[in-house]
């Protein structure tokens, strides 16, 4: 069955989401999602996309559309809720497997690992559009799109924290001496990670936007700018 959402009821909430943000809004934001509200049509074969499966590429993004689709369709969007995809599935400072960081959900959770222990002054970061995940992510954004134009948002992944990026490019206990030992080498990595989480959202965006309802990432909220939660 189809979402019980439009790109109508849409716009509307994009609108009390933007007043609130500007202050305007006659009260507070009150968005409730009905889980299971709609029975589900069940023909959809990938699994739901999620930190254990999101390194499972014998499916391709249309069939994982096809799933979140399925998924969508059960639940009711009432107040100011509304139909998104949330790609904290790639797990949290995914910004680390962008820049060449090793990306492991074997625990059925994402971690992210250096591909090589170096010396901090032999790592520096910088956003690679092309690399695996960040043409995963995009290419499931494409899918999504095809599928559901402007009727549901699709989140920004969850590129990190500055620092904890830094830590997945160096390790955690080594990046901690670094503090001490070499802090103008730490300055100058968090630098780049920086420039890097720039690059990766303006990336992002360029594929999402004007395609799709607003900005939002892993916090939920929608904004009609760009926008992101702090760190």
């Amino acid at each position: 069955m189809p979402i019980a959402f439009d790109e109508k009821r849409m716009a509307e909430v994009l609108d009390r989401h933007a007043r609130w943000w500007a202050g305007t809004l006659d009260g507070p934001l009150m968005a409730v999602t009905v889980y299971g509200a709609h029975p589900g049509a069940g023909r959809a074969k990938a699994p739901a996309l999620s930190q254990a499966s999101c390194a499972d590429f014998r499916w391709s993004p249309e069939e994982l559309i096809e799933t979140l689709d399925e998924e969508l369709a059960t639940q009711e969007f009432a107040g100011d809720a509304y139909p998104r995809v949330n790609f904290d599935a790639f797990g949290p400072g995914v910004l680390a497997a962008f820049c060449g960081a090793k990306l492991d959900n074997t625990s059925g959770r994402v971690w992210f690992f250096p591909e090589r222990e170096l010396p901090i002054e032999e790592i520096h970061a910088h956003y690679d559009p092309d690399n695996v995940w960040a043409r995963r992510i995009k290419d499931i954004y494409r899918a999504g799109i095809e599928r559901w134009g402007h009727a549901v948002a699709m989140g920004m992944p969850d590129l990190g924290g500055v620092m904890d990026v830094a830590a997945s490019l160096r390790g955690t206990e080594n990046l901690l001496t670094d503090l001490y030992d070499a802090p103008e080498e730490v300055l100058r990595l968090v630098g780049e990670v920086e420039e890097a989480w720039v690059d990766a959202y303006r990336d992002f965006a360029s594929v999402l936007h004007p395609a799709v309802p607003g900005y939002t990432d892993w916090s939920g909220l929608l904004s009609p700018v760009p926008s992101y939660i702090i760190q």
